[in-house]
């Protein structure tokens, strides 16, 4: 599936769309704490968001990783070996499994995506959630720690979610086709 580049793997031609893209102008604007994601796609990446803006709670496909001695790779580097005819890629320094660093079911996430997410969550003042049903833990204690603080709480997300009761303001409808205007209203020079 990476090699063939399907949907999210690690050459899919998947693109940014126009949300990714506003949150981004967010960024530039100096208007965004942080982004908390769950996605691997690495969208908000190719944005070009800051790496120190991002964290990427289950990990993302770009990268892979040994799971014994935990060194690093691209994935194109990992897919290489793989067209080279190594079905399943080994560590060159220990002979670990190697695989992309996502995080699957049953795996810890990683604890330094977690502390930046909190770090965001602390000097926000506000919380943006963007096309989550907020079902997923722990990722999703984020909004609740954000209700916690009586930080307002701004749901785009077509269907219901998990924290509907929680939101101050909440829209039915796709990022992409909401979340450039809310920007634009929210960047727009206000009038002396």
């Amino acid at each position: 599936m990476h090699i063939e580049g399907e949907l999210w793997g690690a050459r899919s031609n998947v693109q940014p769309n126009p949300g990714h893209h506003a949150i981004k102008r967010l960024a530039d604007a100096d208007r965004l704490a942080g982004v908390v994601t769950q996605n691997v796609d690495g969208l908000h990446h190719q944005t070009g968001i800051d790496e120190d803006l991002l964290a990427e709670l289950h990990g993302n496909v770009r990268e892979s990783h040994c799971l014994d001695c935990d060194q690093t790779w691209p994935t194109e580097e990992i897919l290489a070996w793989v067209e080279a005819g190594q079905e399943d890629p080994t560590c060159p320094h220990c002979d670990g499994l190697v695989k992309t660093r996502t995080v699957m079911f049953g795996e810890m996430l990683p604890e330094t995506e977690l502390q930046k997410a909190m770090f965001y969550l602390a000097v926000a003042d506000a919380l943006l959630v963007l096309g989550s049903t907020v079902a997923v833990w722990p990722a999703s204690d984020v909004v609740f720690r954000a209700a916690h603080r009586s930080l307002p709480i701004v749901i785009v997300n077509r269907g219901e979610t998990e924290a509907d009761q929680l939101a101050t303001v909440r829209i039915d409808a796709g990022i992409g086709e909401v979340l450039p205007e809310l920007v634009d209203a929210l960047l727009a020079p206000t009038s002396p």
